[in-house]
């Protein structure tokens, strides 16, 4: 893990050092500064292994192998974003949630494989809670949706004239909400 670290923290480097558009920029350095992290705390788990407590080298794992998967899951979508607007496609800033999303799906395990933490009861607990926050925001988690749709598959231009039956209005923004 040591070596794939320093690989994948390598290849950013080349690629932010290649890359002119801003926001790419961005991404690949967030995602690499997780990613030296990483490299910094597994080389530090390493040489403390054996001479702390066992509770100190848990949490140096954890650590660790979190700043890992977050470093190549903000990687992973800024080079998803990054080919998405080489195609000419804007790209809201919504899909940023899908980055914790994946941040949340990398957490589950790790705590669970690491301090042995029974996650389930949480879960369940979780599915609950959304199912009744669903059915009481039923309503507004529709216009939410139907906002994403839009701003995602951009059907309307600002400036572009839209009728709804008798009423006629112009874009004037084009957001999430």
């Amino acid at each position: 893990t040591l070596f794939t670290c320093a690989l994948a923290a390598l290849l950013l480097l080349c690629a932010r050092a290649l890359s002119r558009e801003k926001a790419f920029r961005q991404d690949l350095k967030s995602a690499l500064l997780l990613l030296l992290l990483s490299l910094g705390l597994r080389v530090l788990s390493w040489v403390t292994e054996g001479h702390v407590t066992s509770g100190v080298d848990k949490a140096l794992r954890v650590f660790w192998m979190l700043s890992f998967g977050f470093g190549l899951i903000r990687a992973a979508s800024g080079t998803v974003l990054w080919a998405v607007r080489l195609r000419g496609v804007p790209t809201p800033k919504i899909l940023r949630v899908a980055d914790y999303v994946l941040f949340a799906l990398v957490t589950v395990p790790v705590l669970k494989s690491q301090l042995e933490i029974d996650l389930t009861g949480l879960v369940a607990t979780s599915a609950i809670l959304s199912l009744v926050l669903g059915l009481a925001l039923q309503d507004t988690l529709g216009n939410l949706f139907a906002g994403l749709s839009i701003q995602v598959e951009r059907p309307f231009q600002v400036g572009d004239f839209v009728q709804l039956r008798e009423e006629v209005g112009r874009v004037v923004q084009i957001a999430w909400r």
